[in-house]
């Protein structure tokens, strides 16, 4: 009698051990979650509901992310586009063929992303470039430590402007 309880103890605690992560629950203190939730902005077919503020009808999708760090994966879920149950949904990618991130960061409530086109690779339309702006823009002021927002592609802040006019370089970040 004595050695199975014994025995019946030794197997409890190995059961306890391998189901536990990283040993005891009491020693480890609960485990928060590693990722959040984050919305991405694409545009969706139909008319806009605000097409005085919202003229490309960007509309929130939600992705997981790291908690730790979630702004550059914020963007990067941005350039990876609509999933294909989103995309049946009438969401659509945005003309980002071409775009790589240069450097995203948040210095003193400003988010700063820098984006920038491979060689050859373009805007597709003349208000692809307005509309990525605007969807990066929402995306990076979902964060509360997000104030204002400065988005550049190939060096410039005005990287939509066709009116020839001098081109506004991006700040150092």
């Amino acid at each position: 009698m004595k050695m199975s309880r014994v025995l019946a103890l030794l197997i409890s605690a190995l059961v306890l051990a391998t189901c536990l992560p990283n040993g005891s629950a009491f020693a480890q203190g609960y485990r928060f979650p590693r990722t959040r939730q984050v919305k991405v902005y694409f545009p969706k077919d139909g008319d806009s509901p605000d097409p005085q503020n919202n003229p490309s009808n960007l509309q929130p999708v939600t992705r997981l992310v790291n908690l730790a760090a979630p702004l550059r994966p914020a963007v990067e879920a941005l350039l990876a586009g609509p999933t294909r149950a989103e995309e049946r949904q009438g969401f659509m990618a945005l003309d980002v063929s071409g775009l790589r991130i240069v450097k995203v960061a948040v210095n003193r409530g400003t988010a700063y992303a820098s984006f920038a086109h491979r060689r050859g690779t373009g805007w597709a339309g003349d208000l692809s470039p307005f509309t990525f702006g605007d969807a990066v823009e929402l995306t990076l002021k979902q964060f509360p430590n997000v104030r204002r927002t400065v988005v550049c592609v190939d060096g410039v802040t005005n990287f939509g402007d066709e009116s020839g006019g001098p081109a506004k370089k991006c700040p150092r970040f």
